[in-house]
């Protein structure tokens, strides 16, 4: 196994009939499979010394140990006899010299809870236990304990140790794995994540409440398992809940509170198969995570939790066919109330973020699309996509304090939304959509690099067409600083996304298909409405400076600076300036290998502020601001 190779070293010692210590169990084993290789013979050291454990393929074995002939003469016990000596004040030391290995002067010490003072001899309860670790690296884990000080339970504890022995072999072989950046031959992965975060939104102007404050916790768990060189299965499972601080959550919704346990929900299960056709096709079916580009048309198909979750129930095929060329094509159909949902509190949350939709009314995503992804440009990533898209109609229900005279209730806001007074409510036709666009980052050096992605809409939403586009740039200069660890860089961004105009029978307003996440901004993406669905990002443009360095090793920190607008004026105040936005986000890389090998300890905070201009009703400066910490493994 080479360096790969984690062994592992299992002692069991039982004093025989002269009061030395003997041996029970030894055993080496191979970390990252757990099962025994062969029997190994220890070489017992003849001199006590350090030398003994020479010749025995580098692993730790626990020498006989010099033992003072008196108070305060003789040479000193070893470290190693120090770790399992009971109360040396029980009795004098012993003169005597016992069989066994050792030479003349070298004595087992006298004093050992249990010894039978008239024989000298140690109780079977005495029996000790001793398990070294030794990984690829060099370092060892030892441990090295009575047995009667942990159990009386006799040959029980010895059966119980060494199945820790089997489970800390694998543990530590997967440690060793990680370490030395090998390929892992075992057919089953284990791993998980645990979040905790909490989140402030002050004067959020799509907000109903003034303030919120909340704790949010999450926990995963996920397994994989290659079932041939072909073939891999992968499952995972997350829960998320949440603890209230703003406002009380006492009578809301379950789908709102997030009360304990909420829903536990199975996020990935999906089969992966590979290098089919010659290597020129991989097929991934089920429930997956999926992400293009930059993410601003596929990266979250579950935006009515949050970030939660982010599947997609869906079928993808990449072909390989071309050089330096990857062809994805796949199918989409995203429930609103999924399956494979535990929900004991009755939640019934919609997953696709139609908040104020009927609750009878199926509001079901699907899609179909073809990315294609090419590298023949040195140091540029050419992408060129064409995406269709399906939304379910649906009604939503209608405030009932309209200022018309005549009329119960407000007059939809779009020209394709209609007004049902009978049942009080606004019908949201079937939205038919298509998205074709383009996307290039090119990557100079060491100077910098650029990001440019175009993209145009066209389609039905009922009786109406659907004319949209969507515009992001950014350009990245690397500043040449004298710095090993700074690392500081400068950007420029620039993003507009069309809004639609009452005053025309079309639909202009850009859908973000399965983009609805944060992006460039935590705050603005809590107030981004699109009709009914909150979270939906529409109707914007911005320009924002942003500056990244790295003030410590572990630290990365971003300030950025910028102005929004809106390109039509549908907003609650009188003009189309959103305003200025500043953020503050750092990023802290906590440690890894901290409890094992491969996991690792993160964390940041961040802070969202932004000064409201015309387009908003208040002037009260809105807030966002959050740390994590999320601990991987």
């Amino acid at each position: 196994m080479g360096s790969e190779t984690c062994r592992v070293r299992a002692l069991v010692f039982r004093p025989c009939s002269d009061g030395a210590p003997r041996r029970h169990h030894d055993a080496e084993l191979q970390g990252n499979r757990g099962r025994c290789l062969r029997p190994h013979v220890p070489q017992w050291s003849q001199t006590g010394s350090r030398a003994g454990r020479k010749g025995n393929t580098g692993l730790l074995h626990p020498p006989f140990h010099r033992v003072r002939q008196g108070p305060r003469h003789g040479p000193r016990p070893s470290r190693w006899r120090a770790r399992v000596e009971t109360d040396r004040r029980s009795a004098q030391p012993q003169t005597q010299q016992t069989r066994g290995p050792g030479r003349p002067g070298c004595v087992p010490r006298s004093g050992f809870k249990g010894r039978n003072p008239a024989t000298g001899l140690m109780k079977r309860s005495d029996a000790l236990f001793f398990l070294a670790v030794r990984q690829a690296n060099g370092q060892t884990l030892r441990v090295f304990l009575p047995a009667k000080s942990i159990q009386t339970g006799g040959c029980l504890l010895m059966k119980r140790m060494a199945v820790v022995c089997m489970i800390v072999a694998i543990a530590a072989g997967e440690t060793t794995r990680a370490q030395e950046n090998k390929k892992d031959d075992s057919n089953l992965r284990l791993g998980g994540d645990i979040r905790i975060r909490e989140e402030y939104l002050e004067d959020i102007p799509s907000r109903a409440s003034k303030q919120d404050n909340y704790f949010r916790f999450r926990a995963g768990v996920w397994s994989e398992y290659t079932a041939s060189e072909n073939a891999l299965i992968r499952v995972r499972v997350t829960d998320e809940v949440r603890a209230w601080e703003k406002p009380d959550a006492a009578g809301r919704p379950q789908a709102q509170t997030y009360e304990f346990p909420d829903q536990i929900v199975v996020d990935n299960l999906y089969l992966d198969l590979h290098k089919l056709m010659n290597d020129r096709l991989d097929v991934r079916i089920g429930r997956q995570d999926m992400k293009y580009g930059t993410g601003k048309l596929i990266m979250d198909g579950t935006p009515g939790d949050g970030s939660r979750t982010a599947f997609f129930d869906a079928i993808k095929l990449s072909w390989r066919g071309v050089p330096e060329t990857v062809v994805d094509v796949f199918g989409i159909y995203n429930s609103a109330r999924p399956d494979l949902v535990w929900d004991p509190k009755d939640a019934k949350r919609d997953f696709n973020g139609y908040r104020t939709a009927v609750p009878t009314d199926d509001t079901d995503d699907s899609a179909a699309g073809i990315y294609v992804m090419n590298k023949s440009l040195p140091d540029t990533d050419l992408e060129v996509y064409d995406i269709f898209k399906r939304e379910d109609s649906y009604h939503e229900k209608v405030a009932t304090n309209s200022p018309a005279p005549g009329s119960r209730y407000n007059a939809p806001k779009h020209a394709w939304q209609t007004l049902d007074e009978t049942a009080g409510l606004i019908e949201n036709p079937a939205l038919e959509l298509n998205t074709a666009g383009f996307r290039v980052a090119p990557k100079f050096g060491k100077i910098g690099e650029a990001n440019l992605e175009a993209a145009i809409q066209t389609g039905k939403r009922g009786d109406e067409d659907v004319l949209a586009y969507m515009v992001d740039a950014s350009a990245t200069w690397f500043v040449p600083f004298r710095s090993e660890t700074l690392h500081p860089s400068a950007s420029l961004i620039y993003y507009r996304l069309s809004g639609d105009d009452p005053a025309t029978d079309k639909d202009e307003g850009w859908d973000p298909l399965f983009a609805r996440w944060p992006q460039y901004s935590e705050l603005l993406w809590y107030d981004s409405v699109r009709g009914d669905q909150i979270l939906k990002w529409s109707n914007v443009e911005f320009y924002l400076a942003q500056l990244c360095f790295k003030p410590h090793k572990r630290v990365k920190s971003t300030l950025s600076a910028g102005y929004v607008m809106a390109p039509e004026d549908d907003g609650p105040g009188s003009g189309r300036d959103r305003g200025t936005l500043f953020k503050l986000w750092n990023e802290v890389d906590l440690g890894k290998g901290l409890l094992t090998a491969n996991d690792t300890l993160t964390a940041h905070a961040g802070l969202d502020v932004l000064d409201p201009h015309n387009y908003y009703a208040s002037s009260d400066l809105a807030v966002f601001a959050r740390w994590q910490v999320m601990y991987t493994f």
